[in-house]
């Protein structure tokens, strides 16, 4: 009997150390094997503490990681465009962007810098507002629809903010609306409107 349950408890440690072995090499294993648990019923495995459940739901995220980008807002709108500079073509940003969410307890880890930085109007962003961060936090890796209208391939929750900041003049340009000549007329012109003084919102 001994010797069953040492080769049974044996048999346990390989297993886990190949489980393990296999998720180090092959993350999209991790990812399915989560997403899959959680789809079966159980909790979650990649969630941290600090995003709540019913927020995640079955997607999975990676590791805490630090991020620099810059934080868009507006609308029904709530991007992290990665990078020190953002690139653009005729059809928008080029650079990986998620949608942004806050955790549990951001308000204490630097939220306020960043609220503080978004609540000054800068012209020419079409009534959005803009700021230059380092965010920690985790990004999901299993593939779905995130953020408003399910329209984000990826979101980021952010657990602390490092840093955030005003941009400056050079990094605001590719954000300005009509700035390149094959912006349509109507949709300068409903910029525009957005930021009228006497404009109230939808």
């Amino acid at each position: 009997m001994k010797k069953l349950l040492l080769a049974s408890l044996l048999l346990t440690t390989l297993a886990i150390a190949v489980v393990r072995v296999d998720f180090a090499l092959n993350p999209e294993h991790r990812t399915a094997v989560f997403k899959g648990l959680c789809e079966a019923g159980l909790p979650n495995l990649s969630r941290p503490p600090e995003v709540p459940a019913r927020h995640l739901g079955c997607a999975v995220l990676g590791p805490k990681q630090t991020v620099q980008g810059f934080v868009s807002t507006g609308f029904e709108a709530s991007h992290l465009i990665m990078g020190d500079q953002v690139v653009t073509d005729q059809y928008g940003f080029l650079n990986e962007s998620a949608w942004l969410s806050g955790t549990d307890g951001l308000e204490q880890r630097g939220e306020a810098a960043l609220d503080g930085v978004l609540s000054v109007r800068r012209p020419g962003l079409c009534g959005g507002r803009l700021a230059k961060v380092t965010l920690e936090g985790w990004m999901t890796v299993s593939p779905g629809g995130f953020g408003h209208l399910n329209l984000a391939e990826r979101e980021f929750f952010a657990y602390r903010v490092i840093s955030a900041t005003a941009p400056s003049e050079e990094e605001l340009e590719p954000f300005l609306y009509g700035g390149a000549p094959d912006w349509p007329p109507d949709t300068v012109a409903f910029c525009r409107e957005q930021e009228s003084p006497d404009y109230e919102g939808l």
